[in-house]
């Protein structure tokens, strides 16, 4: 197997560190009384402002999470549905 260019080996990074983030607010989300609610320390604001979407915040970030790591091991081996979700989740992750 080919490795891949290093633009794309960046960009798979980017989006599993992606994957990583938005699952793991996710959890500290479904998880209020966790360990995990330190994350929150880097960002207070995106807390309050998650917690305000109620229960559609777990899902959005349960789903950029998958998004985002399908995206990554795409790229990663070269699928041509990674190089979609790459466009796909730029926008996305923009967006926010």
């Amino acid at each position: 197997m080919n490795r891949p260019p290093a633009g794309v080996i960046a960009l798979a990074l980017f989006f599993a560190f992606g994957a990583a983030m938005s699952l793991l607010a996710g959890l500290a989300l479904l998880l209020p009384n966790s360990a995990l609610q330190d994350i929150w320390r880097l960002n207070p604001q995106g807390q309050v402002g998650l917690a305000a979407l109620g229960s559609g915040a777990i899902l959005l970030m349960l789903v950029v999470g998958v998004a985002c790591g399908l995206s990554a091991v795409g790229l990663w081996r070269g699928a041509t549905m990674g190089e979609g979700g790459r466009a796909d989740g730029v926008s996305c992750q923009s967006a926010r």
